[in-house]
């Protein structure tokens, strides 16, 4: 029997709660380094030229990694994706700090970015996958866009008070947003052990072969409510997310994903709505 099958379904109210919870402090603690990210690593004694390298190198590293991680996602489940993702951007989090403080130079910093790039790529999609699964374990029977849109308005709140914060307390000391980010993301590590579980997930094939088929069902993509298709184990799509540890925004989905968004827009006038 799976650890799936084993864990206890909670209630459709606890799994949302629990889901804003996360994405607040996960955004909240992604923020905190945008506003400094450039300032931190020009203190660290990078030219300019050596910080849109480091940047680079982790626009590189989501690219190598989204397949592999995206195994890990749907074979040993999102909980344990969305943990792995916590913990490895906590350490390359402190690295940062580490390494500026020894002045490592552009190389040791593109690698710490690179895994950043790897922890972020276990996050991607595996907590809205999460949460879709179990509403649907629950019987949940609301309308799924209201969920996601009021997970929007949380994150929004957590982007404005992370990216303030993060600079006031950059002012004091560049390195400070990101000790508070690590605290953060143990908090986040906590919550996510305790909060998620792996209920109404099965261990299937990869998120890039789950688009492919559902790119070919246009038909059945009208409902998105949790029991419908709309949204079940579609984890390909990537939630605009993809520049939450880095410097600068870069949205990403890859072929199969963006054929999948499209047929959802076919297939639901809801998906055109405002979130």
């Amino acid at each position: 029997m799976s650890l799936a099958a084993e864990a206890p379904i909670p209630s459709s109210s606890r799994t949302i709660s629990g889901y804003y919870t996360l994405a607040g402090l996960y955004t909240l603690s992604a923020a905190a380094i945008w506003g400094v990210n450039t300032l931190f690593l020009l203190d660290a004694g990078l030219s300019f030229f050596e910080v849109f390298v480091a940047n680079a190198a982790f626009s590189l590293g989501t690219v190598l990694f989204e397949i592999p991680t995206g195994v890990v996602a749907d074979t040993l489940g999102r909980r344990m994706s969305f943990l792995l993702s916590v913990s490895v951007l906590g350490l390359s989090t402190l690295a940062y700090v580490g390494l500026a403080e020894i002045d490592a130079g552009v190389i040791a910093f593109s690698a710490a970015s690179m895994v950043m790039a790897l922890g972020f790529t276990f996050y991607s999609g595996a907590m809205e996958a999460w949460l879709v699964d179990a509403l649907a374990a629950t019987g949940y029977r609301g309308i799924l866009d209201r969920v996601f849109a009021r997970g929007s308005q949380v994150t929004s709140a957590a982007m404005l008070v992370g990216t303030i914060g993060g600079g006031f307390l950059g002012q004091i000391d560049l390195s400070i947003p990101y000790v508070l980010r690590s605290i953060l993301l143990v908090a986040v590590f906590v919550v996510a052990f305790v909060v998620m579980h792996d209920v109404g997930f099965t261990p299937g094939p990869s998120r890039q072969a789950s688009c492919r088929r559902r790119s070919r069902r246009v038909h059945g993509l009208g409902s998105r409510s949790a029991g419908g298709s709309g949204h079940s184990d579609c984890s390909c799509l990537h939630r605009p997310y993809s520049w939450a540890f880095s410097a600068g925004p870069s949205m990403r989905l890859s072929p199969t994903c963006w054929a999948c968004s499209r047929a959802m827009q076919c297939g639901s006038s809801a998906w055109s709505r405002p979130r």
